[in-house]
C-alpha cells in the first residue's frame, strides 16, 4: 500500500493502466521485485487498510486526512526476492500466499 494524490499522473495511470511492478528495497542489499493489480480503496476497505498502513507508516495517518490523498493497494500475484549479500546471495521466485 502506499498513498499518492488523487489528481496527480501517478494515480491517472494506477486508474487507467492498474497492473503495476514494483521494486521494494535494498537495505542490506536485498530486494523484492513484485507485480499485481493497484487499486484506489475506498469506504470501510479503506479504513481496513489504512490502519494497517498507519501501523507501519505512522506518518500516513496524517496525510490521510487531506482529501486529495487516495489510498493505493496492490495485490500481488508474483514476487522475487533477491539477496545480494554475500553469504546469501540467491533469488527466490513467491507465489501468491507463500508465506516465505
Amino acid at each position: 500500500m502506499f498513498d499518492t494524490a488523487a489528481r496527480s499522473r501517478k494515480c491517472a495511470n494506477l486508474r487507467a493502466f492498474p497492473r503495476v511492478a514494483v521494486v521494494i528495497g535494498w537495505d542490506d542489499e536485498v530486494t523484492l521485485q513484485c507485480e499485481g493489480d493497484a487499486e484506489v480503496v475506498t469506504g470501510p476497505e479503506r479504513d481496513r487498510c489504512l490502519a494497517a498502513y498507519v501501523a507501519q507508516y505512522p506518518d500516513g495517518r496524517e496525510r490521510a486526512t487531506d482529501p486529495d490523498i487516495v489510498l493505493v493497494r496492490v495485490r500481488l500475484d508474483w514476487g522475487r526476492l533477491s539477496d545480494y549479500r554475500l553469504r546469501s546471495f540467491g533469488t527466490d521466485e513467491l507465489e501468491p500466499g507463500d508465506n516465505t
